[in-house]
């Protein structure tokens, strides 16, 4: 990784308007400003590599074993007194996340009954079987705002739809809907293939946690895909300048390009020129796919927000691991009052805190492998 500033061509200052959102307020104020400290990633390890490594650091010998059928790579921690722990490949989570809580966590009805029984604060919602719309229909135009229309089963981010309003929720609720038959859910209160959640969306950053034991181990910032004006050049040129920008970095190098629901949202096109300082999301959401970027706030988070995301996982029995999503103005102890959570996930890519695109990496897979260590094979 480079220290060293980057020469990169001139670029207008990014200028806050007159009521901006929480997104622009920290892109203008805190991303802007380092655009110069993009790290240079090369080399990748990829998940299984990094925890193996960290394994050998915290004297738990890995042994690989694959499953015939599939292929799929296991990995058994073993320490000097018998077997310590594990790694699975799908999901992609060690033995500090138990099968109860694999199985919480899998289904956003379930996991939100849970949070909700902790007091945890979450986005008003709920949750339909795919036969519901009718009803779905109702309560949305009863919140009375933008919501999000996701699936109930998580791992199912590539079919959330942002922004839905009564008018858009038909196509958000087949994409959400898209595995199943809406015939109803599985047993019990877990959500089934085509249940669908309603949740209202919230303004705010997208701040990742990952929780390990009762620590806050890393934290970053998730920013979505933007472009800052600069009066002459087309929405276009800025995504080939900002696609030039990231080539130097092998974790976010590839193309760029706009979401055509955001450009039409706002009356634009790629052929649109910005202001000069003007600042444009252009994706719904903060995602790789997406063209999202990560900041390191490790440090700048306030003990309030972290303990919103250490009461989550503890909401979970089982979960001594995981990623919190939180949806927060900001990063103070004032701005916790009005953070919710948004998703618990022990799968959530532990390379995004290794490879951050701003800031110091945060050795997630060292945590892990420590935690394994001190809980299942103690010196």
């Amino acid at each position: 990784m480079s220290s060293e500033p980057h020469p990169f061509p001139p670029r207008a200052d990014a200028v806050l308007r007159a009521t901006p959102t929480p997104v622009e307020r920290f892109i203008v104020e805190s991303l802007e400003p380092r655009r110069s400290e993009l790290n240079e990633w090369k080399q990748l390890v990829g998940y299984q590599e990094l925890l193996r490594r960290a394994a050998n650091r915290s004297k738990l010998k890995p042994q690989r074993i694959t499953k015939e059928d599939s292929g799929q790579l296991f990995t058994t921690l073993v320490h000097a007194d018998g077997v310590a722990g594990g790694i699975g490949p799908v999901p992609r989570v060690t033995s500090l996340v138990s099968d109860q809580a694999l199985r919480i966590s899998g289904s956003r009805r379930l996991l939100r009954q849970y949070l909700a029984d902790r007091e945890v604060p979450l986005p008003e919602g709920r949750c339909f079987s795919g036969g519901e719309q009718v009803q779905a229909t109702t309560y949305l135009r009863q919140l009375g705002q933008q919501a999000v229309v996701r699936s109930a089963e998580t791992g199912t981010s590539g079919r959330a739809t942002f922004g839905v309003d009564t008018r858009g929720l038909d196509q958000a609720w087949s994409r959400a809907s898209a595995t199943g038959n809406g015939a109803g859910h599985s047993a019990g209160d877990e959500s089934g293939p085509g249940d669908v959640l309603i949740e209202t969306l919230q303004p705010g950053i997208m701040l990742r946690m990952f929780v390990i034991g009762e620590t806050v181990g890393a934290a970053q910032v998730h920013v979505p895909l933007y472009v800052v004006g600069d009066g002459e050049s087309s929405i276009r040129d800025l995504l080939a300048a900002e696609t030039a920008y990231r080539q130097t970095n092998e974790y976010l190098a590839g193309t760029l390009t706009a979401d055509p629901d955001m450009l039409t949202r706002e009356g634009l096109t790629e052929d649109s020129v910005l202001e000069s300082g003007a600042v444009h999301v252009l994706a719904s959401h903060p995602a790789p796919q997406l063209g999202s970027m990560t900041v390191d706030v490790t440090a700048d988070v306030w003990d309030a927000l972290k303990e919103i995301a250490v009461e989550a996982i503890w909401a979970v029995p089982g979960m001594d691991a995981a990623a919190v999503d939180v949806i927060t103005p900001g990063l103070t102890a004032e701005d916790a009052a009005h953070a919710t959570v948004v998703d618990v996930d022990p799968g959530a890519s532990i390379e995004d805190f290794r490879y951050p695109a701003i800031g110091r990496m945060r050795m997630v897979h060292d945590a892990l492998m420590r935690r394994v260590a001190e809980l299942f094979a103690p010196e």
